[in-house]
């Protein structure tokens, strides 16, 4: 092979340089694409460092060009030679040759093969009058081509099957049709609009023909727009049907004062509504035979206001603020309800205090402004009451008044409101305690993470009978 007379030259001067072609062969390369800085250290005044950047593709494909560029010192303006090398079986072989301009711009086009594999190069400067030489190694991946995806529009198209408005427990259907070259088994996700964006309702999978229906949530009261949103699949981009108004109302009467509410300790504190609370009960000195149905029957009717989604994971022997030498909620326990005496707890149930319940919060704040948000709850209900007998009618109202604590809602001065300081006939919530719960403490009010909690924060907590 003859080299023509730049490019011997260009390799002369590499000589007397001493940018030995060897000694790249010794250096390891650097993968990837880079654009890099060399800083070198200071030379004599006569001699200015050869500070240089370089950029280089990672990756190409193969029958496509290798672009390299990059800048070198120059001294005074004189164009300097620069060459393109690759290395071959162990040595070096020059691949081409430019001159910077007098600014030391210079810059590469080469073929890229068709070769799939990896190319490692590096661009060469020899020593110049007034600067040092450069060399810089790069490694430069030919990869094979791949026909380009195409990717059809999806449409999605969403109704519900009834009026806006329903009423609680009543079923609730939202259907359509995914549309587009990729109809069939597309997952399907009905998001309700929250204050803080647009959150999953329900999902299901839409069928051979690109057809859907699915049962919307009617077992707590909400009202909101909602819409059908189709994510991307390889093949098919993503779809979002247009919005509807549904609206889930109590099916049961609303007596009383709706402004008659309040928030615990007068501060507004709740649970995230977008993630399950995970609850323990203690049976261990359950005052009726019916307790376990009062529980769950109270803790749904909290969720028929709210909208908090209740897991009840098991029983324990855990007693909330327990006395000394009992067990308190374990880290699984996100809402513990326990039935006991003063002995167990020192919670203050004497002097006709049947209950206790209340949350534990970090201060945080949601799109209304500062807010607690509550990591823990507890419940308990003395079974020996020294001004009441527990009765079905009296577990009934002191369960919901103090899960209704633990969730973040405080006292109403309303006696038709579950929410009243004494315990009274009412089982289901009234016009204040549905706005405390409804409104502020619950789902409505959207979803609520520990993102905006101070690391070092210190955790609230708060009760009341």
């Amino acid at each position: 092979m003859t080299l023509s007379r730049t490019a011997a030259t260009l390799t002369t001067a590499l000589a007397a340089s001493a940018l030995a072609l060897s000694a790249l062969t010794a250096a390891p390369a650097t993968a990837g694409a880079t654009t890099v800085s060399v800083t070198h250290r200071a030379a004599a005044p006569t001699s200015l460092p050869a500070r240089a950047g370089l950029t280089a593709p990672g990756q190409v494909a193969v029958g496509s060009k290798i672009k390299v560029s990059g800048k070198v010192a120059v001294h005074r303006g004189t164009r300097r030679k620069v060459g393109l090398l690759e290395s071959r079986g162990g040595r070096w072989v020059l691949l081409s040759t430019r001159r910077t301009t007098r600014k030391g711009a210079f810059a590469f086009s080469v073929a890229a093969g068709s070769k799939v594999g990896d190319r490692r190069m590096a661009v060469v400067a020899p020593r110049a009058r007034g600067v040092k030489a450069y060399r810089k190694r790069f490694v430069v991946t030919v990869t094979a081509t791949t026909p380009p995806v195409t990717t059809a529009p999806t449409t999605a198209t969403a109704a519900l099957d009834r009026p806006a408005t329903t009423t609680y427990a009543a079923p609730l259907t939202m259907s359509g049709t995914v549309g587009g070259a990729l109809p069939a088994n597309r997952l399907v996700v009905v998001e309700q609009a929250l204050p803080n964006g647009w959150v999953e309702l329900a999902r299901t999978t839409s069928g051979a023909t690109g057809a859907y229906a699915v049962a919307l949530p009617a077992d707590f009261a909400w009202t909101s727009a909602v819409r059908a949103s189709v994510p991307a699949v390889p093949g098919a981009t993503a779809a979002v049907s247009g919005e509807s108004t549904a609206s889930v109302a109590p099916s049961w009467a609303l007596p009383g004062d709706p402004n008659a509410y309040s928030f615990l300790g007068g501060t507004r504190a709740r649970w995230n509504p977008c993630a399950p609370i995970r609850v323990k009960v203690n049976y261990a000195q359950a005052p009726l035979a019916s307790t376990r149905a009062h529980v769950e029957q109270a803790l749904a009717h909290v969720r028929a206001a709210s909208g908090l989604a209740f897991t009840i994971t098991g029983d324990t022997n855990a007693y909330a603020w327990p006395a000394p030498g009992y067990p308190g909620a374990d880290a699984e326990t996100d809402l513990l309800i326990s039935f006991g005496t003063q002995v167990n707890t020192t919670a203050a149930v004497t002097g006709g205090t049947i209950g206790m319940g209340g949350p534990t919060y970090y201060t945080t704040s949601d799109s209304a402004g500062p807010v607690g948000l509550i990591t823990k709850g507890q419940v308990f209900v003395d079974v020996n009451p020294a001004e009441a007998t527990i009765t079905d009618a009296v577990l009934a109202n002191v369960l919901r008044h103090e899960i209704a604590h633990a969730v973040g809602a405080g006292h109403s001065q309303d006696s038709t409101q579950v929410m009243y300081p004494m315990v009274t006939p009412a089982t289901t919530f009234g016009a204040g305690d549905f706005t405390v719960l409804n409104r502020y403490l619950g789902r409505a009010a959207g979803c609520l993470t520990m993102r905006g909690v101070n690391a070092r924060a210190v955790p609230h907590e708060v009760a009341a009978p």
